[in-house]
């Protein structure tokens, strides 16, 4: 009896397909290029999401297997997934996708829009050691997300991480959770809008010059983590943060009546 061979992908039509291949070019900037192209078009590629689907358990997005690659091009298989789905329109197959999605994690060769991932709970951006952004602004407005994690990515031949200067366009007021270390990070004013905060890892942002963001939210903190985050002044507060169970900083803690 002869072995179950697996379904073979559709093959995408000639323009679809020319595009598809640009943006997974060994060249950066011929990559880049092809994701704006894709953009440009204002509608996903012909046929590119068919496969992509929702797992009923976790309500997680299942990439299917033309968006699965290997360690140089899930980065941009990723970004063009991200685009696609965003391009989606309503009544179809993909609308339903991105508007049903809980929880993602992505490797993220750029910071990709998720302004219509509208379900969006939790989010993990993998950040590859080429990856070097400003900010956060091309995220979009979250109003659901409760956890973000800036994750680190495993490759063949060990892990890496990119580093992003600033929080700044995060635009999440349901965040509880958020976990950025070793980001390189000088500037979290943005979390000053994270009024639900409740566990912040900043651990090794050594740039970091100023905590006072977190005033907002400090009555509700449960762990703070700044240990190796810079020389922080004291943060002086009118209250006591009763929940804060787990303070971890180089000054062992920053928070002071």
């Amino acid at each position: 009896m002869s072995a179950i061979q697996p379904a073979r992908l559709k093959a995408l039509k000639p323009e679809a397909s020319r595009i598809f291949k640009l943006c997974l070019d060994k060249d950066k900037h011929t990559a880049l290029q092809g994701l704006e192209l894709a953009s440009a078009l204002g509608q996903p590629l012909e046929g590119v999401l068919d496969e992509v689907s929702l797992d009923p358990g976790t309500n997680e997005l299942v990439r299917g297997k033309r968006f699965t690659g290997n360690d140089k091009t899930q980065p941009m298989l990723d970004a063009l997934l991200i685009l696609q789905l965003g391009l989606a329109p309503q009544g179809t197959p993909a609308f339903k996708v991105r508007k049903s999605i809980q929880k993602l994690s992505c490797i993220a060769a750029v910071i990709p829009n998720l302004e219509g991932f509208t379900s969006l709970e939790e989010l993990e951006l993998k950040l590859p050691s080429e990856f070097q952004g400003q900010d956060l602004k091309a995220l979009g407005r979250m109003p659901k997300l409760k956890k973000l994690e800036f994750g680190t990515y495993t490759v063949s031949y060990g892990t890496a991480s990119g580093q992003i200067e600033s929080l700044n366009g995060l635009d999440t007021p349901a965040l509880e959770e958020i976990s950025a270390t070793y980001k390189n990070l000088n500037d979290v004013s943005a979390l000053s809008q994270c009024k639900k905060l409740k566990r912040v890892d900043l651990k090794g942002n050594i740039k970091l010059t100023t905590i006072e963001c977190l005033k907002p939210s400090v009555g509700g903190l449960e762990v703070l983590n700044l240990n190796f985050a810079g020389e922080l002044p004291p943060l002086r507060l009118y209250a006591k943060p009763h929940r804060l169970r787990n303070c971890i900083s180089k000054a062992l803690i920053s928070l002071q009546i």
